[in-house]
């Protein structure tokens, strides 16, 4: 008996472990929150960066009362919506409240489109069927931001988003008005939802990808096209001298510049990688973000033609003005001056895309 409990004790002992249960699948991430349109006007939460970032005292002027100066250290709603207020000499409609340290104005999306074309077309000379593009656009980038909703704010009034500039009025509000009065609730859609329309002041003859313009995910209706159209644009064609000490310093190297190039392009010629090289190391930088560090008002755009090196800096010639991503404001104008309508120029500009009215 002994040796039996002995020889099944060794069974047991050399007998496989039991496979240990499946673990549960983990579970997919959610999405972001999202919300519907639902047939009616949004009303947005713009963050007024522009001035609760100026040094000095923030002094608001309702419509009805005095003016007086925002208490820093104190959340309050200032302004009730809907209501027309000054901050500074700056004026808007809506309301506005202070929190967490920022100016949060609420106004109603089509006077938002307005104040956005206000600071973003304010030129002498702009065809209608160009202001109604914009409109277009800029409603179509905002709904993209409140669909997908944030806690704190939708956008700000900041190139970040889009210059928004409230009540101030441009040479040719007129004309402003009425591309924004006749394009009310219309906006880009692609699969299904509001387009986050990207748009340039001057592409210099070619738009390029997303991905190479603002280093996003690639997205079919921002892949890159030709335009003929914005050669009246000051910023077509450019050269720049910029210092070796700058470019270095936008590499975030030190010590003396050996090395300066172009070493990968995305569509329309434009710069996606650029190659520096100072002080026995190299980096590699995705060019959007080396013009960024470098100063967006040196290096106005990727689309570098030609680099030398001349004495102490490079001497750059380059095309257009901005990122270079969706439409070409410049270029939208020129085309609308050659007869093209709104709905054939976001068409160009935005392959695959296509108008919807939201409200």
């Amino acid at each position: 008996m002994p040796r039996l409990w002995g020889l099944l004790l060794l069974a047991a002992c050399s007998a496989p472990a039991p496979a240990p249960a499946p673990s549960a699948p983990e579970a997919p991430p959610s999405p972001p929150p999202t919300r519907p349109l639902g047939g009616v006007e949004p009303i947005l939460v713009v963050r007024l960066r522009s001035l609760d970032e100026a040094p000095g005292e923030i002094v608001v002027t309702p419509a009805e009362g005095a003016a007086r100066p925002v208490d820093r250290a104190q959340a309050e709603e200032i302004v009730p919506y809907p209501a027309y207020f000054k901050v500074g000499e700056a004026a808007y409609l809506g309301g506005l409240e202070w929190r967490d340290g920022m100016l949060l104005h609420k106004v109603g999306l089509e006077n938002y489109v307005l104040g956005v074309l206000r600071g973003e077309i304010a030129l002498g000379d702009v065809p209608p069927e160009a202001a109604k593009a914009q409109a277009i656009a800029a409603r179509s980038y905002a709904l993209d931001a409140w669909r997908r909703w944030s806690p704190r704010y939708d956008l700000d009034d900041t190139t970040l988003f889009q210059r928004y500039v409230g009540l101030r009025y441009a040479k040719i509000d007129a004309v402003l008005r009425d591309a924004v009065q006749a394009t009310r609730g219309l906006h880009l859609e692609f699969d299904g939802q509001p387009l986050k329309a990207y748009f340039h002041s001057t592409c210099g003859g070619h738009t390029t990808d997303v991905r190479t313009g603002l280093d996003r995910e690639p997205l079919a209706p921002m892949g890159g096209v030709p335009c003929d159209w914005c050669r009246a644009s000051r910023h077509y064609a450019w050269k720049e001298t910029i210092p070796d000490a700058t470019i270095v310093r936008a590499a975030g190297l030190d010590g003396a510049l050996t090395r300066f190039e172009v070493i990968e392009r995305g569509p329309g010629g434009r710069a996606r990688v650029v190659r520096v090289s100072a002080g026995g190391a190299t980096r590699d930088m995705r060019a959007n973000e080396f013009r960024l560090a470098a100063g967006p008002q040196l290096l106005r755009s990727t689309r570098i033609l030609s680099l030398r090196h001349e004495g102490a800096a490079h001497v750059v010639e380059g095309a257009g003005w901005g990122h270079g991503v969706g439409l070409c404001q410049m270029g939208a104008i020129g085309f609308a001056k050659e007869g093209a309508t709104a709905t054939r120029i976001l068409a160009h500009y935005y392959t695959g895309a296509s108008v919807a009215k939201g409200y």
